[in-house]
């Protein structure tokens, strides 16, 4: 899969698509908080949220919807491990899903014989999840997801 097809893909497991409002270039705070230059302190909004607060008319101070830069899933822990912790859920309520997806880190990306550590996996699992990057963690996450093409 290509970059820009995993971010993508994450970003469709991520939730749905959030949009910000800008005015006279300026992106829109949350709650009405004012205004911002600042893209990460904009406030975010449903496409159907946006719609009702947008107001185009040819004027300088237009209120117009813009998309957010996309969050970098494949270089930034940050960015990846709430989408993971998101599709897995509750280790209690979806312990399955977890297994399956670290059978994927180990196996399909970290390239360990996964079936040879299963006594070990608590500690596998967390040494693979720790020391994966960020992109073998995308990896690990779109073929547990079935969202992953090619090899």
């Amino acid at each position: 899969m290509t970059e820009a097809e995993q971010i993508k893909a994450i970003a469709e497991l991520d939730g749905p698509r959030m949009v910000g409002l800008v005015k006279c270039g300026m992106w829109w705070r949350p709650n009405s908080g004012g205004y911002t230059n600042c893209e990460c302190e904009a406030g975010r909004y449903t496409m159907e949220e946006a719609k009702k607060r947008e107001y185009v008319h040819g004027e300088p101070d237009d209120v117009t919807i813009r998309e957010f830069s996309p969050k970098p899933y494949l270089t930034s822990r940050d960015a990846i491990v709430p989408v993971i912790q998101k599709y897995c859920g509750s280790l209690v309520v979806t312990g399955e899903r977890w297994l399956f997806f670290f059978e994927r880190l180990l196996s399909a990306v970290l390239l360990i014989d996964s079936a040879k550590h299963r006594a070990s996996y608590p500690v596998e699992f967390v040494h693979a999840f720790f020391t994966a990057t960020p992109a073998q963690l995308c990896e690990a996450l779109l073929r547990t997801a079935d969202k992953w093409t090619g090899n």
